[in-house]
């Protein structure tokens, strides 16, 4: 195979990749991909369940993308606004994982805006008339300037418009949204909490919270499916596929009312108020 034939055979395999992501970030799959969980796919491709049953967190230690750190280790691979992360075993509440604050609030002159770059948190400067030979992209009816992010409806992607967009979501314009879930959450996770998610959001990419049978005040029913072989576990309790449900949770002394479903095993998927 040429060199010019294995290129268009990556690039068109990126672009089944995206298209794969694309139908499928309804569901909420992030969080499974990155704690490795094992996917069972449905007819439409997408995974119909995750098989978590591998995932525990050391008693004396943080995990974090299947590699076990102990105390004051450095985690790597985080996103980059999740910087200088290590394990710190001293918590009174057991082991979890703390960073460094990014502060990347400055000043953008009138008529400018900010540019910004996939592999950094803060935007790199900005960009002030005249916009001369300046890229821009359309994307879902709106055009974005070089340098800007933008994120497809629907797509648990973040992108940044540069020079030779022509509308296929791939790298270098795009990458994967990289949630670090188990920075916060790994606890969570392994305790078989539900991820919530804002009650608007046009795809599930990463959780706002996780909501756990120990916070919760009562559970009622809104639609009981028909039974199912998936199950969804929430505590001591088991959902078939397509069962919604109305959870009542304390948050910070205050009584909340997530809606949640069986839509993606193991675990419930919830839109809440944040």
């Amino acid at each position: 195979m040429n060199l010019r034939l294995t290129k268009l055979v990556l690039f068109c395999a990126a672009i089944t990749i995206i298209h794969a992501q694309e139908i499928c970030d309804h569901l909420g799959t992030l969080p499974y991909e990155e704690i490795g969980c094992t996917p069972t796919l449905g007819p439409d491709g997408c995974p119909k369940s995750f098989d978590c049953s591998h995932y525990e967190v050391p008693s004396d230690g943080c995990i974090f993308k299947g590699q076990t750190y102990q105390n004051r280790e450095y985690i790597n691979d985080t996103a980059p606004c999740n910087v200088a992360c290590y394990c710190n075993r001293e918590n009174s509440f057991g082991p979890d994982i703390a960073c460094a604050a990014i502060d990347c609030n400055w000043n953008v002159y009138d008529d400018c805006y900010q540019v910004n770059d996939l592999d950094l948190c803060c935007p790199t400067g900005q960009k002030c008339p005249p916009f001369d030979d300046l890229a821009t992209c359309q994307v879902d009816g709106k055009i974005y300037k070089e340098g800007q992010y933008f994120r497809p409806e629907g797509q648990c992607l973040r992108c940044v418009c540069q020079k030779g967009f022509i509308g296929e979501f791939v790298e270098p314009f795009c990458r994967r949204v990289q949630c670090d879930v188990e920075l916060r959450f790994a606890k969570q996770i392994a305790e078989g909490c539900a991820p919530a998610y804002t009650r608007t959001a046009d795809a599930l990419c990463c959780p706002i919270d996780y909501i756990c049978p120990s916070n919760t005040l009562s559970i009622s029913a809104l639609e009981d499916s028909t039974v199912s072989q998936e199950k969804c576990i929430y505590g001591q309790l088991e959902f078939n596929i397509n069962d919604v449900l109305n959870l009542t949770y304390n948050k910070y002394n205050q009584q909340k009312v997530a809606e949640c479903s069986c839509i993606l095993p193991p675990h419930l998927t919830c839109r809440s108020d944040f």
